[in-house]
């Protein structure tokens, strides 16, 4: 230990110290039978756990991929005499990593055999044909990072070392290479949630902005025969994405399009445009920008906006708090929007009609579309009886039939201080918590009012949440549906 962190430490030491000769007369602590207190010290030791292992178990998983441990245990159970032969391993220390790794649930003890458990074939064996590579990935990432910045931790965190979100990674090959496997683990799952989506709408021209090595277009490409995708992305990762789409044979109709999508214009006349996983790291300005200039890529008549993102913040679940670590090196938000916010950011760039979908699962995946003109969602929605009124005109709201399975919420978002009231009687609004839904419980009809010159002027917003029954949508991942209409009082 340097000098330096001597003094940085010495008061932890000092306080240790003190701790320990204050227990010399107080060691009946340890035996309170207070309640309250041992349900503290319950919560204080899952947090120790946390602390004190999250670290090792890290350190054994490498242990293990480095000796070849998951190979060796992947084909059949094997004795510890046994695999020391196989591994050329130290018995106690090889016998010490058995045991971490049994404790953290990847390996397990049988008859004087060593089993290796679901969860490691899954993640860390890449033979087994179970394998997926989603944990992996981010294991090996966050290695890389620990390995080249686990140093100027300490600035970072104080803002003395600043990184640019166009480094976030550095805009070469290398660090590209490092960096695309854990968008590359989560593909098939991304592409099989488009491949719907796209479909409905009979796409055939698609523009992917920032689509890494061209990985969710080649399987897009491969499902859907007629499907032409550029794939926009920085000059150094365009070769990437020509390697990806041969080793998919979908060469002549994935292509890649070189240029800084922050600053260059975008190729037009496409049928849809693709965000996947890319506007998380900027701010509402960026991504206003980059809306904007989408908006006029696409096709007027046909055109929609598809955008897959994570609208939790951190720390939501444990993908989240990942990915707050690793965003240290860069001033990227990191923070998942709301719906409401996407809602009004596709506003302001001239979309129509949102219709948001949640995918019930923890990584809190969303599905985010938004078309050229309010005529092109055909999903179920509130409708207005006409698109504008006037004073002395009666506005008149409808609801469709609920599906079955699902319950039903209605809200209404007026112009004047952009409040959101939610709706679950006729014509009954009630100013909306952020916490709390309650359910549409009435017939048809949710809203019939004539324009008054009190009234607010401007463009209202119209909300329709599909989720399934009995739960409450804004506390569980569940698959859910938002759609969004939109009507004007002038």
């Amino acid at each position: 230990m340097t000098n330096e962190e001597r003094e940085i430490f010495q008061p932890w030491n000092n306080a240790c110290e003190h701790w320990l000769l204050n227990q010399a007369t107080n060691l009946e602590q340890f035996f309170s039978e207070v309640q309250e207190k041992q349900d503290n010290r319950n919560e204080e030791m899952r947090i120790a756990d946390i602390a004190l292992n999250g670290f090792i178990s890290t350190v054994a998983i490498f242990g293990a991929i480095e000796t070849g441990l998951f190979e060796a245990l992947a084909s059949s159970p094997c004795s510890l005499k046994k695999l020391i032969q196989q591994l050329n391993a130290e018995k106690n220390n090889l016998n010490r990593l058995l045991l971490t790794l049994q404790r953290i649930g990847l390996v397990k003890l049988k008859s004087q055999e060593w089993v290796l458990q679901a969860p490691a074939r899954r993640f860390f064996t890449p033979t087994a044909p179970e394998f997926e590579p989603y944990l992996w990935t981010r294991l090996s990432m966050t290695r890389h990072f620990l390995q080249k910045d686990l140093t100027e931790w300490t600035n970072m965190v104080r803002g003395q070392q600043q990184f640019d979100e166009s480094q976030w990674l550095d805009h070469n090959e290398q660090e590209f290479r490092h960096f695309e496997p854990i968008m590359a683990a989560q593909a098939p799952y991304l592409a099989a949630r488009l491949g719907p989506i796209m479909q409905e709408r009979m796409t055939e021209r698609l523009l992917e902005v920032g689509g890494g090595s061209g990985i969710v277009a080649s399987l897009l490409a491969c499902s859907q025969p007629d499907l032409i995708v550029t794939v926009l992305n920085w000059p150094y990762a365009c070769p990437f994405i020509s390697k990806t789409a041969e080793k998919f044979n979908v060469s002549e109709r994935v292509r890649p399009h070189p240029a800084d999508f922050l600053e260059d214009h975008f190729p037009t006349h496409y049928d849809a445009a693709l965000f996947a996983q890319v506007l998380i790291n900027w701010s509402d300005e960026v991504v206003s920008k980059l809306l904007s200039k989408t908006y006029q890529a696409l096709n007027s008549e046909r055109g929609q906006i598809i955008i897959c993102e994570q609208m939790d913040s951190p720390p939501k679940d444990m993908s989240r708090i990942w990915l707050t670590f690793m965003a240290m090196r860069a001033n990227a938000p990191i923070e998942g929007r709301t719906p409401y916010r996407w809602v009004d950011l596709l506003d302001q760039a001239g979309f129509h009609n949102p219709r948001l979908q949640g995918d019930g699962t923890e990584e809190g995946y969303r599905m985010i579309q938004a078309f050229m003109s309010p005529e092109q969602n055909g999903a179920e929605q509130l409708r207005p009886s006409q698109t504008i009124y006037h004073n002395g005109e009666t506005v008149r709201i409808t609801i469709p039939p609920s599906p079955e399975g699902y319950t039903q919420y209605v809200g209404l978002r007026i112009p004047a201080g952009g409040q959101t009231f939610v709706v679950n009687q006729f014509n009954r609004l009630q100013p909306f918590n952020g916490v709390n839904l309650s359910p549409w419980q009435d017939d048809e009809t949710v809203i019939e009012q004539v324009v008054l010159p009190n009234v607010p002027r401007g463009k209202y917003l119209l909300y329709l949440l599909h989720a399934p029954e009995g739960i409450e949508p804004l506390a569980a991942n569940e698959p859910w549906t938002l759609n969004v209409s939109a009507f004007r009082i002038n």
